[in-house]
C-alpha cells in the first residue's frame, strides 16, 4: 500500500469519527459509545441497585445463620482437625 492510500484511509477514519462521535458528544446528542436514553440507562441503574441490596441481605443472612450439621451424620473433617495421621 502506498503512503498515498494510507494517507487519505486515516484522512477518511478521522473525518468519519469527528462526524459521527466527537460532534454529536460536543452538541450534547450523545456520540458512538451512546447506549441508549438516559431514561433507560437510570432505570437499569435503578434495577441493578435494588439486585445488589437483595444480594447484600442474603449475604449478611447467610454470615448470621446458625451452622448447620453435615447430612451423613459424621462430623466433617474440616471441623475436627481429623485426617489421615490423626
Amino acid at each position: 500500500m502506498s503512503t498515498w492510500s494510507a494517507a487519505v484511509i486515516a484522512a477518511a477514519a478521522l473525518t468519519a469519527t469527528y462526524l459521527f462521535c466527537i460532534r454529536p458528544m460536543r452538541r450534547g446528542h450523545g456520540g458512538c459509545a451512546r447506549s441508549g436514553e438516559s431514561g433507560s440507562v437510570s432505570r437499569q441503574v435503578a434495577e441493578l441497585r435494588k439486585e445488589l441490596h437483595a444480594l447484600q441481605r442474603q449475604d449478611s443472612a447467610a454470615k448470621n445463620a446458625p451452622p448447620t450439621r453435615s447430612a451423613r451424620g459424621g462430623s466433617s473433617p474440616l471441623t475436627t482437625g481429623g485426617g489421615v495421621d490423626d
